[in-house]
């Protein structure tokens, strides 16, 4: 009899409920937080997995209940043989990773949107393949398609709901390198006016509060700051930023192993 193993990726409790105290916003109406499991190909380059970025679960939270949310974090970061790529392979615990949106999203919003492109996907499969976007009729390729697309309705109501951004409280400065230097620099661009810092797999989130900083500022300097960077290391404009502000906020769970890397709160 095979023996069930299972994972987890929550390893310091105490450290997520820090996270979730401190950087949830109180939902209001409709709004809900998005959270989902994500799991990627460079976090385990030594098996052959299919995939190259996937989201294998995604729910999300409309409620402000903290031990609440905190039963639902747990429960999501628990990984045994659940998920496996497109050619059926395992998707290991050391290839995921728990991410929130704290952006709060409409669920109003989604909806709509949702019925809208649903609606124009019936449209097209009842009437023989005509493609509302192409004005095109493909009856052998198109209804297939459409038909396909129309049954994945729990992945097109999450893609609605995601891209229905209700407010912005936060923004993100995404730093995607290690240097203690470089976070005290970015730390100085923002005169020290941050709520919280997380050293991630591959760097630094920084979230700040939105009126506390002058945007337009910070993204200037930050983007005199990239080109310095790029300059120096004489990368080309092409070459992905280093640094970069985000609106929309998703970050990895403090307190959960993002890739093997157990992801912590900084006190600087």
């Amino acid at each position: 009899m095979k023996k069930i193993t299972i994972d987890t990726l929550l390893i310091n409790e105490h450290a997520l409920r820090d996270f979730v105290e401190t950087t949830f916003p109180t939902l209001v109406g409709d709004e809900v937080l998005i959270y989902f499991l994500l799991a990627r190909k460079k976090y385990c380059n030594d098996i052959n997995l299919k995939i190259k970025t996937v989201k294998p679960f995604i729910s999300y939270f409309n409620f402000n209940d903290v031990d609440t949310i905190m039963r639902r974090l747990k429960r999501t970061s628990l990984i045994g043989d659940f998920y496996v790529d497109k050619d059926g392979t395992v998707i290991p615990p050391r290839a995921c990773a728990l991410y929130v949106n704290l952006t709060p999203k409409s669920v109003m919003m989604g909806y709509n949107d949702f019925v809208k492109h649903h609606n124009d996907i019936a449209y097209t499969i009842m009437n023989k393949g005509i493609d509302l976007t192409t004005n095109e009729s493909d009856t052998s390729n198109v209804i297939d398609k459409k038909i396909r697309e129309f049954t994945r309705m729990k992945v097109n109501i999450f893609s609605s709901v995601h891209k229905s951004t209700k407010r912005k409280p936060y923004y993100l400065v995404d730093i995607d390198e290690k240097d203690e230097d470089m976070l005290e620099k970015v730390l100085d661009m923002l005169n020290r006016d941050f709520f919280w810092v997380s050293e991630t797999r591959g760097g630094y989130h920084v979230l700040v509060k939105k009126g506390k900083q002058s945007g337009g500022k910070v993204w200037i300097d930050v983007r005199n700051y990239n080109t310095e960077l790029k300059t120096k290391r004489k990368l080309t404009k092409n070459d992905a930023d280093i640094i970069e502000i985000k609106s929309d906020v998703t970050t990895p769970a403090v307190g959960t192993l993002q890739g093997g890397f157990e992801v912590k709160r900084l006190h600087v």
